[in-house]
């Protein structure tokens, strides 16, 4: 039977509660520590996240470099679809492009047709709808990413 990782801390959550009671009653009781596996558990689960993250550098990096590529290197450049696929996933998330790289990828999308048109669009309508429903409720508060979607929005020809 395998347990869920929801469970075992549902579990782990229970028995710590126990043991504090348990502490209460007989005060020479030390707190438990957690065990070396425990640590090295907690040490190889921050180690994977770090990880991850730089993978996320390393990809956000390379589609920058692709989009500069398209913009001053034209004859080297060559399409690839999975870069142009996380260019729009990750294009108002200003973590990963920068405003200087922002500027070049709103031209990269400017000739964009069909399915990735459509795409982009609905992600910036869904920003801006969210903040205008924001602001009906008087929690206003103008993100990047909403100047984002107002950039992105005023730059793709959008046939009515």
């Amino acid at each position: 039977m395998r347990i869920k990782k929801k469970e075992l801390k549902d579990l782990s959550n229970i028995t710590q509660s126990n043991e504090e009671k348990v502490d209460k009653d007989n005060t020479d009781v030390k707190k438990n520590e957690p065990s070396k596996r425990q640590l090295k558990k907690e040490k190889a689960e921050v180690r994977a996240l770090e990880a991850k993250e730089a993978n996320k550098q390393v990809i956000a990096q390379k589609a920058l470099n692709y989009v500069s590529q398209w913009k001053h290197v034209r004859n080297e450049w060559k399409f690839e679809k999975l870069k142009q696929i996380w260019l729009m996933d990750n294009l108002l998330n200003v973590k990963y492009v920068p405003d200087k790289s922002f500027t070049i990828i709103l031209e990269y999308f400017e000739g964009c047709v069909g399915s990735a048109k459509k795409q982009l669009v609905n992600k910036a309508m869904e920003v801006v709808k969210k903040l205008e429903d924001k602001i009906k409720n008087d929690e206003i508060e103008e993100t990047i990413e909403y100047k984002r979607a107002r950039q992105l929005l005023q730059t793709l020809p959008i046939e009515t």
